[in-house]
């Protein structure tokens, strides 16, 4: 006899929960059958006669308007020109539409309009799905581009077409898969870094975008909504199992059945959709493992040789003063082919479930694979990368505070945490890995599908006082006059507005929200590490989405003049957002946005002053949380110095003296920030600044660089203090006798 599953088994999980996350697979699945029934209609099309489309207009001028338009196919007159083409007799225009839609450079956003309107014209002209699928895979292997085509809009077409021939597979307009198999065959065989390195990095970046959609739409794997859906199932394993559900309240019951429901028909679904035939999907698959192996080995080799470039660089730097003309071009150059090669390379590992090749630890492994491309550049000292972060804080306890967030995962019940992150499905994984293993019947492709792994930060309990962390921040405010301020306005309020502008309305309880009120209530009085670390973990068990936003508000909403709380409100934002992203890239977009709001309004009064210090000394403290890439800073940095002058003087000390030494210790910033500050200083001897704009500029400077030694008053020997002193007593005996 099976045992139902009693209340201990849905303990903190909401009937509000469950109905959203069967709805949830209800949509997935109602895709799911849309897509089958589009395809059914497509591969069976009920075509009008030639009598019925004499009756309709085709005249020169109104056919030749429409293929016009048809080239600015998009999402917004998608409706008008789908009603167009009902009225027009196209037969004679076929190959002009064929044309204009493989010509077309769309967006992604786009594709579902282009598959709606090659929809239509399949159910019309027999011919022209023939001649859509050759005109495609010419234009995705590049084929097609003439002599004076701009590069970026002939690359904008090869993108596209690589997007719309799968979509048109799966969609039953087009039955042949062979035109794209040669298309991916042309890109795959381009792939020679050694001999056309330009070109390859392009190819690489078409088919990175090409395998995340064919994995989902022609290799079997599972589309990114579904997959989301189905990872955040809110009920254990064991309910969902379950055939009686008895032992639970009657609302969670119907509610648990109804997801049970839901999950059994996506799953039906999913099985029924479309794949390619065994062999051309063991083909296609064959040739993506070849092309991720060309690019792994390329992401090696350039890896190794932009580590060695920085060192020289730094090399010549530290001998020279300056960089030699066009090494920093060269490098900034080399440091994007990189990260662009990066990201097509880890697009194919996600999809084929495969693992990159083992690098030194940088920017990218830090940072991950979201902020990859807006990595500073590379490790300095590869082979000991990880003794160099050990060490970006030489103080014990500041590096403490910084580096060793508490584990909330280890903290705090899992159910409590049901729609944080989880570690990436591997579901589409999964799915191709079974394809391999049935072209090369091998068994290590199958347990490579298997592997994810999840970074989990370190624990730290050491104590940290507010005095060591205050002198981090700002050394020139007072305790007295901040606490006098507390009830000020909020510090970004365009920042503020945009996030009141989503739905506030999320179900939350009376008592939750009260919970909420009195923690959010005691953020201004985080002054330590560990009251920081206890305010993170009880916000986590009364979280919510509504309070998620809430308390991205509370974030923004600094105090005025509170400036020695910013590293204690970044330190919250981190520890939350390693189960809730969104709550540092909230925080750190509306920073970023009041930061370049105030920089382009260059306000030069008083009032201006401190909210301008404030947004820059809260974005240095989410740099040195890892909650944005050094990048975010180097690069506002940089645009102050272009304009360094009034405001610009202030915000440029302000990011200097807060993150400066921190960048110069980190390895991927370290020869961008001593350009920068160079430049700085060169800027200030040469710029006619006020006493208060050359001080601050000064002890920003020192701030990053402090002298080796202190300067020490000069000491006479003995002999020659004794010898003075003698000669002054002999002075005064002489003029008193006298």
């Amino acid at each position: 006899m099976v045992m139902g599953p009693d209340d201990s088994a849905t303990a903190g999980v909401s009937t509000d929960a469950i109905k959203a996350n069967a709805a949830q697979l209800a949509a997935a699945c109602s895709a799911f059958r849309a897509q089958k029934e589009a395809r059914a209609a497509n591969l069976n099309p009920q075509r009008p006669g030639e009598a019925e489309l004499s009756r309709l207009d085709s005249s020169i001028k109104k056919n030749g308007a429409f293929i016009k338009k048809l080239k600015q196919l998009g999402e917004d007159n998608r409706q008008q020109l789908l009603a167009e083409a009902a009225k027009l007799n196209l037969s004679k225009y076929v190959s002009e539409a064929v044309s204009a839609l493989a010509d077309a450079p769309f967006k992604t956003a786009d594709i579902p309009a282009a598959v709606g309107m090659a929809a239509a014209l399949h159910a019309r002209y027999p011919d022209f799905a023939a001649s859509l699928a050759p005109a495609l895979a010419k234009a995705a292997a590049g084929t097609s581009k003439a002599a004076g085509d701009d590069d970026r809009l002939a690359a904008r077409r090869q993108r596209a077409a690589l997007r719309l021939l799968p979509e048109l597979l799966a969609a039953g307009i087009v039955t042949d898969p062979a035109p794209m198999m040669a298309a991916i065959k042309h890109l795959v065989s381009s792939l020679d870094f050694n001999k056309d390195r330009e070109s390859a990095l392009q190819s690489a970046t078409l088919l990175g975008g090409f395998v995340k959609t064919a994995a989902s739409l022609l290799l079997g794997g599972t589309p990114e909504g579904a997959a989301a859906a189905a990872a955040a199932l809110p009920l254990p394993e064991e309910v969902l199992d379950a055939q009686d559900f008895s032992g639970l309240p009657a609302d969670v019951a119907a509610a648990a059945k109804d997801l049970q429901q839901q999950q059994k028909e996506l799953e039906e679904e999913a099985n029924q959709r479309y794949q390619l035939p065994r062999e051309q999907r063991q083909l296609l698959i064959k040739m993506l493992d070849r092309a991720f192996d060309a690019c792994s080995a390329a992401l090696s080799e350039a890896h190794k040789a932009l580590i060695l470039m920085d060192r020289d660089n730094e090399r010549a730097f530290a001998t020279k003063g300056d960089l030699p003309e066009g090494a920093a071009a060269e490098y900034e150059s080399s440091r994007k082919a990189y990260e662009a090669l990066h990201r097509a390379t880890a697009a194919m590992a996600d999809a084929l479930g495969k693992n990159l090749p083992p690098l030194a630890e940088d920017a990218f492994t830090r940072l991950g694979a979201d902020e990859s491309s807006s990595a500073g550049g590379m490790t300095a000292g590869a082979a000991g990368g990880s003794e160099a972060i050990e060490h970006v804080f030489e103080d014990p306890e500041v590096r403490a505070f910084y580096e060793q967030l508490p584990d909330l995962w280890s903290l705090i019940p899992t159910v409590l945490l049901k729609d944080a992150t989880q570690p990436r499905s591997s579901d589409n994984s999964t799915a191709i890995a079974v394809g391999r293993s049935e072209a090369f019947d091998t068994s290590a492709a199958a347990d490579s599908a298997a592997n994810s792994s999840t970074a989990t930060p370190a624990n730290g309990n050491e104590p940290t006082t507010a005095a060591t962390v205050a002198g981090v921040s700002d050394s020139h405010e007072g305790t007295a006059a901040a606490s006098e301020s507390t009830e000020a306005n909020c510090s970004y309020p365009a920042a503020a507005a945009a996030v009141a502008a989503d739905d506030d309305t999320a179900a939350v309880t009376g008592d939750q929200h009260s919970a909420i009120d009195a923690i959010l209530s005691r953020l201004p009085s985080c002054v330590s590490r560990d009251l920081c670390d206890e305010l993170a973990v009880n916000f986590c068990y009364s979280n919510s989405k509504a309070a998620r936003r809430r308390l991205m508000r509370a974030l923004m909403d600094v105090p005025r003049g509170n400036l020695q709380l910013l590293p204690y409100y970044s330190r919250v934002a981190a520890t939350i957002s390693q189960a809730y992203p969104e709550v540092g890239a909230g925080v750190l977009s509306a920073v970023e946005a009041e930061f370049d709001a105030l920089a382009a309004k260059k306000d030069l009064t008083r009032a201006g002053e401190e909210p301008r210090l404030r947004v820059a000394r809260y974005l240095a403290e989410l740099i040195k949380f890892r909650l944005a890439p050094p990048s975010a800073l180097l690069l506002r940095l940089k645009m102050l110095l272009d304009d360094f002058s009034g405001p610009a003087v202030d915000a440029a000390a302000a990011l200097v003296e807060s993150a400066g030494r921190f960048l110069l210790k980190l390895p991927e910033s370290r020869v961008r920030m001593e350009n920068l500050l160079s430049v700085m200083m060169r800027l200030r001897n040469a710029r006619n600044l006020d006493s208060r704009q050359t001080n601050a500029v000064d002890n920003a400077y020192f701030a990053c660089r402090p002298p080796d030694k202190a300067t020490q008053r000069r000491r006479r020997p003995p002999l020659q203090v004794n010898n003075s002193c003698g000669q002054h007593q002999t002075t005064l005996c002489q003029d008193s006798q006298a």
